[in-house]
């Protein structure tokens, strides 16, 4: 597919069906593009995104388990990742309460609530990219019931003892905004247990940069996009661990 650069770009990056269609649809995307600009002063918001520190963090965590068991990506619709992991050589199963409408080799769609979701295996990989914020809100038609804590410790019981969550998140002082939620660092804690290789980044002139633990601590977002995010991981806990098990190392 060649890069058309008035294409429509949203938090995922490129949506789906904009990446295709004919000479009157193709025109109506540069026409809306130029309108956007002149209107809001938009022209790459996609790109200014999360998604800028977290699509490559999750490829390079991804890429360090052995493809012994599919990934299981939380969260799948509206998201490119699937199709990164494919590209990676995994199979992905996707968990959403909608539909991803992903029709390519290699995937399977499960749809559930993820604090409720019964799953036929064990994953060595569960990856949330900006996902666990949004549990406990009916934004994305979700049940308020169904807490990020809920949907944490339910997808634990489909952690393979070797297997690790990847997980990014809004972080700074707390706040819940409506449909989705800013992270410190004692709230992941008790949803998590453990957090390893927690790496920490900065909305700064347009763009995201890593920075260090308390810059992002200390960022205080009101309204969306959040202004400070942490991608980290989280191992199978010891009651997780058959006789003679131990928990997967953290690795550089």
């Amino acid at each position: 597919m060649v890069h058309d650069p008035n294409l429509p770009i949203d938090a995922t990056y490129v949506v789906f069906r904009d990446a295709r269609g004919g000479p009157v649809q193709r025109l109506w995307r540069r026409v809306r593009a130029r309108l956007d600009r002149l209107i809001e002063g938009r022209w790459t918001d996609g790109f200014f995104t999360e998604r800028m520190a977290e699509v490559p963090e999750f490829v390079r965590r991804v890429s360090r388990i052995a493809p012994t068991t599919p990934v299981l990506d939380v969260g799948c619709a509206g998201s490119f990742m699937p199709a990164h992991y494919i590209a990676m050589g995994y199979e992905v199963h996707g968990l959403d309460l909608r539909d991803p409408g992903l029709d390519i080799d290699g995937f399977r769609f499960v749809r559930g609530d993820a604090a409720r979701v019964e799953l036929a295996q064990k994953y060595d990989a569960i990856t949330l990219l900006s996902t666990l914020e949004h549990c406990g809100f009916e934004h994305y038609g979700g049940n308020v019931a169904s807490g990020d804590a809920d949907v944490i410790a339910n997808l634990r019981r489909f952690l393979s003892p070797r297997g690790r969550f990847i997980c990014s998140v809004p972080c700074g002082r707390p706040a819940e905004l409506g449909w989705w939620r800013v992270y410190d660092e004692e709230r992941l804690l008790r949803v998590f247990g453990v957090m390893e290789r927690a790496r920490w980044f900065v909305a700064r002139s347009n763009a995201w940069h890593p920075c260090e633990r308390p810059v992002a601590v200390a960022c205080e977002t009101t309204c969306w996009p959040p202004g400070a995010l942490v991608v980290f991981e989280s191992p199978a806990l010891p009651d997780q661990l058959g006789p003679g098990e131990e928990p997967d190392a953290p690795r550089d």
